[in-house]
Parts: C-alpha cells; structure tokens; sequence
C-alpha cells in the first residue's frame, strides 16, 4: 500500500511537472559526505580522532523534506511566497482583470486543539442548535470513547 501511494503521488508530481519525468525517483540530487553520529547525537571519531563522515544521497521523491529554497532548486515549486502572491499570479495567469473573488475556508477546531491553547471562538448566539444536532450524529465516535463530549464542545463553539 505504501509503495503504491508513493507510485500516484510520483505519477501526480510528474503529470504537474512533466520536465521531471522519471527523475523524481531515480536522479540523485544530493551527494555528499556527512559527519556520523551515534544514536544520543554524539559525533563519530576515525582512528585518527577526526569525525567520521558517512556518504548522504538524496533523490527529489524520497519522502523527506526540502526547505523553499531548495525545492525551488530542484524545480518542486515555482516560486516562494505568501499566500496574497500565489492569489496574484492566479490572477494573472487566468487573466481575470479584477473582477474576482478570492474565497477561503476555514479549518474545523478539534477537541485537541481546544485543549492545545487554541484560541476559542464563541457563536454570537451562544448555542447553535443545528450544529448540536449534527454533533449527536453517531459518525466516527466508536473509535474515540469521550468522543461525544468533542461534538458537543463543538456544537456549542459553533463549529
């Protein structure tokens, strides 16, 4: 199962940047020589007491991650920016003018993230009872005991 998620997620990358077919998988993009370290971090040393360095491979697919700068490198992305930018070259490149509307959605609040410090939103009717009828809807709730508390939480926050 794994390798056959690794084998879409390659065949979608590649379908978006057809310049990279056949070299996500295979071309090494990095190959170097890295210090050793032991499993608490400690370095290595050779016989001659200098850290022992160890070859490093990497290819473009190989479930790790890059920083902005290096997936531009390796043409994983085509630009590094904010949001507002990504919205602006949409823009341009659908040559909408400005005659457009941007519409975002906002992601559901867990019971984790209640208890996590996120900030708590509070509906400007208090209890919102379409969303508390929706919340005892018995979904998932088999596979988490106290679940049920999460929905109610949540009905009440007027999620």
């Amino acid at each position: 199962m794994v390798n056959q998620a690794y084998n879409q997620f390659v065949a979608v990358v590649e379908e978006g940047r057809p310049k990279l077919k056949g070299k996500l998988a295979q071309e090494i993009i990095i190959k170097e020589e890295i210090p050793a370290s032991d499993d608490k971090g400690q370095s290595l040393l050779n016989g001659n007491g200098e850290t022992k360095k160890v070859p490093f491979t990497r290819v473009r697919a190989d479930g790790g991650i890059f920083t902005a700068e290096q997936a531009k490198k390796y043409g994983l992305i085509d630009e590094i920016g904010y949001l507002d930018d990504a919205i602006k070259e949409a823009k341009k490149l659908a040559a909408l003018g400005d005659n457009y509307e941007v519409i975002s959605y906002d992601r559901p609040h867990s019971l984790a993230s209640l208890f996590l410090g996120e900030e708590v939103r509070q509906s400007p009717g208090g209890l919102d009872f379409q969303k508390l009828g929706q919340a005892a809807t018995p979904r998932l709730w088999f596979l988490a005991p106290q679940s049920d508390l999460a929905g109610l939480l949540a009905a009440s926050r007027g999620e």
